[in-house]
């Protein structure tokens, strides 16, 4: 999925209506406020010990259209729908064959097929690589499931509830 976004800050961008192809992600738009605002992330708010961010500041694109991507990984998961980003490759998995009209039908995790793109040269996701690159994808699995345990994405649940519950501390610092 790709979303265009655009940036304009006359006083502090030089170029002038360039496209960039870095891979940015919504949680750089914290840090990238408050790189170019000139302020440091607080270790501390009201005497609550903030957790660090996860995103990387745009700022070092804005006037370098060629810099390298300064975003290496990026893991996605929503409902047991998972995928990982990593240097112009993605793998992704829908999660199991839901039923919506019956009430919490749903496959195992464990029988969630992964597709694999590169989305460097198919941004669109139009041709499912993971037959012809099964390392790559074994490879990029790895680390999504490295990402998951960082983040506290693990134990995947189908009952959101218990979910919310089991993860509360994803949330609280």
């Amino acid at each position: 999925i790709q979303d265009a976004l655009i940036v304009h800050w006359p006083d502090g961008i030089e170029s002038k209506g360039e496209i960039r192809d870095q891979y940015h992600h919504i949680s750089a738009m914290a840090p990238t406020l408050l790189d170019v605002s000139g302020l440091e992330v607080p270790d501390e708010i009201d005497g609550v010990k903030q957790r660090p961010m996860d995103g990387v500041s745009m700022r070092y694109s804005f006037n370098d259209a060629d810099a390298p991507n300064a975003k290496k990984v990026q893991y996605y998961e929503m409902f047991g729908n998972r995928g990982i980003w990593v240097d112009g490759w993605k793998a992704v998995t829908l999660h199991g064959k839901r039923m919506p009209w019956v009430l919490g039908t749903v496959s195992p995790f464990e029988t969630d097929e992964w597709e694999l793109y590169h989305v460097a040269e198919d941004f669109s996701e139009s041709t499912n690589l993971a037959e012809q690159y099964p390392e790559k994808l074994e490879e990029l699995i790895e680390i999504f499931d490295e990402e998951a345990v960082k983040y506290k994405v693990y134990p995947l649940y189908d009952d959101l509830i218990k979910r919310a519950v089991a993860q509360q501390d994803r949330w609280l610092p």
